[in-house]
C-alpha cells in the first residue's frame, strides 16, 4: 500500500501492525480521506497526530513519538483515544468532541498539558491545533481530527527564568546597598540617582544639574577633576577610602567612600557619560578590626554593582545616543537659537524617557513584591479617562494621531484613581507608540454583566497571533522596529496587567495579525 510507504519507524510499525484488533481495520479498507492524511503524516518532519473514527483511534509520526515517552509508544498505535489519553481527557476530550461535531478547529499557544512520560508526570507545554478531517462517508461528514503540534516546554521555562531574573534586577536597583548616579556629557549632568546617593548628598535636588552646580563642595575636593579625566581618557577610576566632606553648615558628618567612575560608551565607542557607583565605608575606616568583614561586603557589593551596571547601561544606550547628537549640534551651531532650542528639546525628551524607564521599573518591582496598596476611592469613569488622555496627549499629538472617545462618563467606580489613570495612560501610550503617524486610536467603554469593559483600539502594526499573550510578559517587545517613540523596557503592559489584576479585573490583547 503506497500511502504507508516511508515514514521511518512509525511507517514500519504501521506496515507491520496487526490492525484486526483496532477499530480502523485493515489498511486496505481505510477510506481515502484517512489514507491521504496518513501519507501526509508519515512524510512530514513536523509532529502530527490523528484521532480517527468514533473512538478516536490513534495514529502519529516519528516527529511526535519523541514527546510521549515509552508509556504510549508504540503501544498506543491504533488504540482508542480515551484509553491512551485518559489522564488528560478533561483537556483534550472536549476539543476532540468540538471538532468531530462540526464546532470548528481549536488553537492553543503554550498550553499546559501535563502528561506522564519516562516514569514521571511532567508539566509539558504545547502549541497546537485540532482540525477536522473531512470524510463524506462519516456520519457527520468529519472522519477524524488532525493534531499539528510543537512542544514548547523549553521555551516557556526559559521565559519564566528570564522574567524572574529581570524582576531581580529591578529589585536590586531599588534596594542596592551601593550609591549610584548616571552623569551625562562633559559637564557631568545628573540624569539618575538612587536613594543611597540622595542620602549621601543630604537629599539635595541634583537631577538635571551639573555636579559642580549641585554639589559645589566636590570641586575643591577634586572629584570634578577626576570626572573630567575619566570622560576625556575613557579609563575608569577606582577609589578606596576617599574622603568626602559635606558643605559648611551641613548637619552631615564627614564620610569615607569606595567608588568607581565608569565611562559609558555609545555604539561608536565614544564616551557619552559616566556611571558612578560606590559604597560608604566610613565604619571600615574608623574600625580597622572589622576590615576583613568589610572587605567581604565590598566584594559582594562590587559584584552586584557590575551586574546592574551591565544591564542598565544597555537599556540607557538608546536615549544617550540622541542626547549626544543634540550636544554635537549645539557645539556646531552654538549661536543658532533654533538648533539650540531643538537640541534642548531632544535632550529633555530623552531625559524624561530615562526617568520614566526607571519609574516604571520601580513600579513593576513594587507591584511584583506585593507592596502596592490600592487607595480605593469613588470616582467617575469620565474623570479617569480625561486625566489619562491629558497624560498621554504629548505622545498622541507628536504622532498626529486622531483619538476618539466613547465612554459612559457618569458611571461610578471604586478604584485607586492614580493607578487606574496609569493603566489607561499606558494603554494609550502603547497604542500611540506602535501606530504609524496619522493613525486612529479609539478608547471605548461599556457596562457588561455588572462590570465595566474598556478597550483601546488602534490602526497600528498589529501583533502576530503567537505573541498576543506574550505582550504582557516582563520586557516583552514583539517588534521594536515600528515604534514611533523609544522602544522602552517593554514593561508598560506588564504593569497594566498587574494593576488591573490588583483591582480584581482582567486584561487581554486581540489582533487580526501583523499588517
Amino acid at each position: 500500500m503506497e500511502f504507508l510507504q516511508g515514514g521511518g519507524e512509525m511507517g514500519a510499525l504501521m506496515r507491520g501492525q496487526d490492525w484486526s484488533r483496532s477499530s480502523l481495520g485493515p489498511p486496505s479498507a481505510w477510506p481515502q480521506a484517512l489514507r491521504t492524511v496518513v501519507r501526509l503524516l508519515l512524510n512530514t518532519g513536523h509532529p502530527m497526530y490523528v484521532f480517527w473514527g468514533p473512538d478516536g483511534a490513534c495514529l502519529y509520526n516519528d516527529a511526535y513519538r519523541t514527546s510521549i515517552g515509552p508509556e504510549r509508544h508504540p503501544g498506543s498505535l491504533g488504540r482508542p483515544a480515551r484509553d491512551v489519553w485518559d489522564e488528560i481527557w478533561p483537556i483534550i476530550g472536549p476539543q476532540i468532541e468540538q471538532v468531530m461535531t462540526g464546532g470548528g478547529a481549536t488553537w492553543n499557544v503554550n498550553h499546559l498539558v501535563p502528561i506522564t512520560r519516562h516514569g514521571r508526570r511532567e508539566e509539558v507545554y504545547w502549541t497546537y491545533s485540532y482540525s477536522p478531517i473531512d470524510d463524506a462517508h462519516a456520519p457527520s461528514g468529519i472522519g477524524g481530527v488532525l493534531v499539528v503540534c510543537s512542544e514548547t516546554t523549553a521555551q516557556v521555562l526559559a521565559a519564566r527564568r528570564l522574567t524572574s531574573e529581570r524582576d531581580r534586577l529591578a529589585r536590586l536597583f531599588e534596594q542596592a546597598p551601593t550609591f549610584m548616579a548616571l552623569l551625562h556629557g562633559p559637564t557631568h549632568v545628573f540624569e539618575i540617582v538612587n536613594p543611597r546617593y540622595q542620602q549621601l548628598t543630604g537629599h539635595r535636588v541634583v537631577v538635571g544639574k551639573t555636579v559642580a552646580d549641585a554639589l559645589p563642595e566636590t570641586v575643591s575636593q577634586g572629584y570634578v577633576r577626576l570626572l573630567d579625566e575619566v570622560f576625556t581618557t575613557g579609563r575608569p577610576y577606582i577609589a578606596t577610602g576617599a574622603r568626602y566632606a559635606p558643605p559648611a553648615g551641613s548637619d552631615q558628618a564627614e564620610r569615607f567612600l569606595d567608588f568607581v567612575y565608569q565611562p559609558i560608551r555609545d555604539a561608536n565607542d565614544v564616551v557619552t557619560g559616566i556611571f558612578v557607583v560606590g559604597s560608604d565605608v566610613t565604619d571600615r575606616t574608623a574600625a580597622e578590626l572589622r576590615s576583613l568583614e568589610m572587605s567581604r561586603q565590598l566584594t559582594e557589593a562590587g559584584r552586584v554593582k557590575d551586574e546592574f551596571l551591565a544591564t542598565l547601561a544597555h537599556e540607557l544606550r538608546n536615549p544617550l545616543a540622541p542626547i549626544r547628537s543634540a550636544l554635537d549640534l549645539m557645539r556646531l551651531a552654538p549661536t543658532d537659537l533654533h538648533i539650540v532650542r531643538s537640541a534642548s528639546d531632544i535632550m529633555g525628551r530623552q531625559l524624561t524617557r530615562v526617568v520614566r524607564l526607571i519609574d516604571d521599573l520601580l513600579d513593576v518591582s513594587r507591584v511584583s513584591r506585593g507592596i502596592v496598596r490600592l487607595q480605593r476611592q469613588t470616582v467617575t469613569l469620565g474623570a479617569l479617562v480625561s486625566e489619562a488622555i491629558e497624560t498621554s496627549r504629548p505622545a498622541l499629538d507628536d504622532a498626529r494621531h486622531a483619538l476618539s472617545v466613547q465612554v459612559p462618563e457618569a458611571v461610578v467606580l471604586e478604584v485607586d484613581p492614580t493607578r487606574m489613570v496609569q493603566v489607561l495612560a499606558n494603554l494609550l501610550n502603547n497604542a500611540a507608540k506602535f501606530t504609524p503617524p496619522g493613525g486612529r486610536i479609539a478608547l471605548e467603554a461599556w457596562e457588561e454583566d455588572g462590570r465595566i469593559a474598556i478597550t483601546v483600539r488602534d490602526t497600528g502594526i498589529g501583533i502576530p497571533a503567537g505573541h498576543l499573550e506574550q505582550v504582557f510578559d516582563m520586557f516583552a517587545q514583539v517588534d521594536r522596529s515600528h515604534a514611533q517613540m523609544g522602544g522602552g523596557l517593554g514593561i508598560g503592559l506588564t504593569l497594566v496587567r498587574r494593576l488591573v489584576e490588583l483591582h480584581g479585573g482582567t486584561v487581554e490583547a486581540r489582533s487580526a495579525g501583523t499588517g
